[in-house]
């Protein structure tokens, strides 16, 4: 009777293949969990998506000799990389791009390498015989592919993890959050295996170096999808309850927009106002405002009750009643009904709307 036994480089290659198989499923996931976000952080999410599937292909192509992969992706994707730094950092902290040169700034890496890298293929297009020869020059694999404009390739393996690793720092100084630095830190070990795999001569690497991508990969789906299903979208911020205060801060940018009274009723007027409407009227961050809500205890549709009716009896107390209708008022402040206005007048006043009249 014969005994199988498990033959360990052959597993971590199948699971490698599984894995490259994995995240296109797991791009999917992510664009159907974000598709009820507003729309800047969808898009934000799906290239986020993207980026990953483009290094866990790259490296897991070389790691199982997928001459054909490596060739087609590298020459066509190998730009995509230096996205996953401003993708994380918007996706993480859910920025706003102000506008269209502010966009360009983040892309323009990635932009400057895959114009580079697309020119050259087009020029100089690869051969099936190179292709199929390209594990067996035992040189390293960025060696191999033409030079850009920019020469080869070696300076852009520096300068990855290092544009990376700059973007993950500013995130965690807008976010300090666990969750993020645990994803973060999993990205960046990757892109380190990738530049490790396609700086050295290429079928060099061991068995435990396999497994150590392996374990990498398969964190970074669990923690990734956790992140997406249990972290808070901005629309639920809306609506949820006043959270526990984690931290007392006293955060002047905020206080002296609420102050401005005048500027801040006009914005909380509208009557479509939402969270996204708020930090672009107000030029500050959702995680500021987040703070700043969990430590005063109470929640965005609250803080919106409040300004919208000490609007109203600013004007009431001008004699708005005078000249216009309830009507208008309820439109004035940002309400669509007098049903609605009444019920936020009710629970921030603690009177209804006819004993403020009797009362005065």
């Amino acid at each position: 009777m014969s005994v199988t036994l498990i033959n360990l480089p052959d597993l971590l290659v199948s699971a490698l293949k599984l894995l490259s198989a994995s995240f296109i499923v797991f791009e999917v996931i992510i664009a159907s969990s974000v598709s009820k976000r507003e729309w800047q952080s969808r898009y934000v999410w799906v290239l986020t998506g993207l980026s990953l599937v483009t290094l866990v292909w790259l490296l897991n192509s070389a790691l199982t000799l997928n001459t054909e992969a490596i060739a087609y992706l590298y020459s066509h994707f190998f730009g995509f990389l230096f996205l996953l730094g401003p993708a994380v950092y918007f996706g993480f902290t859910d920025k706003r791009v102000q506008n269209i040169t502010y966009l360009l700034l983040h892309i323009s890496a990635a932009a400057f390498i895959s114009i580079g890298r697309w020119s050259v293929s087009s020029a100089d297009p690869l051969t099936l015989e190179f292709v199929q020869n390209i594990v067996h020059l035992k040189e390293p694999l960025y060696s191999i592919f033409p030079n850009t404009y920019i020469g080869n390739d070696l300076i852009l393996y520096v300068l990855l993890p290092v544009h990376f690793f700059i973007y993950g720092l500013f995130t965690l100084f807008q976010t300090k959050k666990i969750a993020h630095a645990i994803n973060l830190a999993l990205i960046l070990s990757i892109i380190v295996l990738f530049v490790y795999v396609y700086a050295i001569p290429s079928g060099t690497v061991s068995v435990s170096f396999n497994a150590l991508v392996v374990l990498a990969e398969v964190a970074l789906i669990f923690f990734i999808l956790r992140y997406l299903v249990v972290g808070k979208t901005m629309k639920a911020l809306a609506k949820e309850k006043p959270l526990r205060r984690l931290e007392v801060r006293a955060n002047e940018e905020i206080i002296d927009y609420l102050s401005d009274f005048e500027r801040c009723q006009r914005d909380f007027s509208s009557s479509d106002f939402s969270v996204d409407t708020l930090i672009i009227k107000s030029n500050i961050d959702l995680y500021t405002w987040r703070n700043y809500l969990e430590d005063e205890q109470i929640s965005f549709t609250t803080l919106k009750k409040r300004i919208r009716i000490n609007y109203a009896q600013r004007l009431l107390a001008k004699g708005f009643l005078d000249q216009y209708t309830v009507e208008y008022l309820t439109t004035t402040i940002g309400y669509q009904s007098r049903t609605s206005f009444y019920t936020a007048f009710k629970e921030v006043t603690g009177k209804s709307f006819a004993e403020r009249d009797n009362a005065s």
